[in-house]
């Protein structure tokens, strides 16, 4: 005779630790690296903001009627890559325009006039005091009855300082 019929044993399951072992480290490994990316997503946010120069100009009338604009201060020393300027003429806005090189010109157009902008640098490559900038009509004086205002201007278009006149 046989012996009655036994219900089969059941397998060993070492799965288990196994796959508990694999979640664990996934969910381990996937919080270090949302941890990282949330960071670096939010590191821009709560960075300290580099603060612009502010810049004290003066503006003083050539004897041919153009002027001279000259930085009298500014807080901080950077390079000419990181300026621009800007004329205003009565209500007439010219483009925002990055310097010239040192002893170069450039032309703008304000309104219905071109004037001729030139850098003329201290020597110390760096926009600084002593720094000035002549303004010119382009190959005449500075036109008559015209107010103007000489803006000096960061990269992103902040305003560092401003000088006015009058012709």
């Amino acid at each position: 005779m046989y012996p009655p019929p036994t219900a089969p044993a059941r397998p060993r399951s070492d799965a288990l630790p196994i796959v508990l072992i694999v979640v664990v480290v996934i969910l381990v490994v996937g919080a270090i690296v949302g941890v990282l990316v949330l960071s670096s997503l939010l590191s821009g946010i709560f960075a300290a903001p580099v603060p612009h120069p502010v810049a004290l100009l003066s503006s003083t009338e050539d004897l041919d009627g153009n002027v001279t604009v000259t930085v009298e201060t500014i807080t901080q020393l950077h390079g000419p890559e990181n300026f621009r300027f800007q004329i205003q003429r009565d209500a007439a806005f010219g483009p925002i325009t990055a310097l010239p090189a040192a002893g170069q010109s450039t032309t703008v157009q304000s309104g219905s006039v071109r004037l001729s902008i030139r850098w003329i640098d201290d020597g110390d490559g760096l926009v600084s005091a002593g720094d000035a900038f002549h303004v010119r009509g382009d190959g005449v004086p500075l036109p008559l009855s015209n107010a103007f205002v000489f803006y000096l201007r960061w990269s992103d278009g902040t305003i560092l300082g401003a000088t006015t006149w009058s012709t």
